[in-house]
């Protein structure tokens, strides 16, 4: 029964060290140098493009015939010699090595096992002269454009932007109000006071007059003396009583009438009421003493 166990223990551990690379290890593309120099057309420098591969896990990964290519254009495959990355390692291929020529103005590299079973792809656009596409962080984080290219390394974190400076705003100046002009009062002009020339009377002369003439005279004043007015007598004027007033006595009696008549028929039937109690009670009053 003990053998038996330590032969299970041993065919696991067995297992478990043989399969452990395949099954915890994973080898990424982690770098990409599409652009590194633009030179002219007909130069002989040869551009330093590389593609770089990271093994993010915790054992070595065996990648021989392994195959990298590029995704657009005349499409490049890149077979892989014997190679084993180690856990954490890194592994670059350049231009001069795969053949393989990435476009500037956009591009992708695929990676596919010896199986031609895909393990990683990236594309990328709008690369800048001398700066890579980086998985930030290394072997696990995404793409970022604009990094410093770290071929073998590890990679660098893109530049942080300058913050724009904010201006700063001198002390406000403040507005000096132009004073408004001040209106001058208007004097006005005091009436002339015209002298008024008191005409001397004139002399009458001392002449006689005459009865005729004095009588002549008095008749002319006393023809343009106004007629008095013809005085009312005072009898009409007390006689006459306004219709607006009678109106008034006829509508307050009438009034009066419609008010007091429930008040009168109120009596009248209380009236009636207490002689029949009362002839009532003196009739039974005298059949009582029958």
């Amino acid at each position: 029964m003990l053998s038996k166990c330590k032969l299970f223990l041993f065919v696991f551990f067995l297992l478990f060290f043989i399969f452990s690379p395949k099954v915890s290890a994973k080898v990424v593309i982690n770098e990409v140098l599409p652009n590194p120099l633009n030179n002219p057309p007909g130069s002989s420098q040869e551009p330093d493009e590389f593609i770089e591969l990271y093994n993010n896990g915790s054992a070595p990964v065996i990648i021989t015939n392994w195959t990298i290519s590029d995704t657009a254009g005349s499409t490049k495959i890149y077979t892989i010699p014997e190679t084993t990355i180690a856990a954490g390692e890194f592994v670059f291929y350049r231009r001069e090595t795969t053949n393989i020529a990435l476009n500037n103005t956009g591009d992708g590299v695929e990676l596919k096992d010896d199986n031609g079973d895909p393990k990683d792809s990236v594309s990328f656009s709008n690369t800048i002269e001398k700066r890579s596409w980086s998985r930030v962080p290394g072997g696990t984080g995404g793409f970022v454009n604009n990094t410093e290219p770290t071929e073998g390394g590890q990679n660098a974190a893109p530049p942080t932007p300058e913050p724009t400076p904010t201006p700063t705003l001198g002390p406000t100046s403040t507005p000096t109000s132009t004073p408004k002009p001040t209106k001058t009062p208007t004097s006005t002009p005091k009436p002339t006071v015209k002298a008024v020339v008191t005409k001397k009377p004139k002399v009458i002369s001392t002449k006689t007059i005459s009865d005729e003439e004095e009588s002549e005279i008095l008749g002319l004043r006393e023809g343009l003396e106004p007629p008095s007015p013809t005085p009312i007598p005072e009898s009409e004027e007390k006689g006459k009583i306004p219709i607006t007033a009678i109106l008034f006595v006829l509508g307050g009696l009438g009034f009066m009438g419609v008010a007091g008549y429930p008040f009168l028929k109120s009596m009248k039937k209380r009236y009636n009421i207490e002689n029949e109690e009362k002839e009532t009670a003196e009739g039974g009053f005298k059949s009582g003493d029958n």
